[in-house]
């Protein structure tokens, strides 16, 4: 298969590939889990030597639809404050009141 190479400057530096779009979301996706779902700055790191088309927009869209970050980024609801409420037998026996100070300078 012959691939596109990107022209360099620097001789000593490896081969920058043009992907292909069909091809650009499988070396995306083998990149993101040889990174264990690492974040946008482990990719670029992992794909920017070796590609020449691949962008960062592209890199955060597809980190945006993996379903295991997702998970990762997703965080329980913070937890107000917890009211017990007050258990009696009959109805008006007992109650509770909530005392705010007010401070005046």
């Amino acid at each position: 298969m012959e691939k596109l190479v990107k022209k360099e400057e620097a001789s000593h530096e490896g081969h920058k590939y043009f992907v292909h779009i069909d091809e650009m979301f499988g070396i995306i996706h083998r990149a993101h889990l040889a990174t264990g779902h690492g974040g946008r700055d482990k990719m670029i790191k992992e794909l920017f030597p070796k590609y020449a088309n691949i962008t960062v927009e592209v890199i955060e869209m597809f980190k945006s639809l993996c379903l295991e970050c997702m998970k990762k980024r997703k965080r329980s609801a913070i937890k107000g404050v917890v009211v017990r409420p007050i258990i009696t037998k009959d109805f008006g026996s007992r109650g509770q009141v909530e005392i705010q100070a007010i401070v005046i300078l």
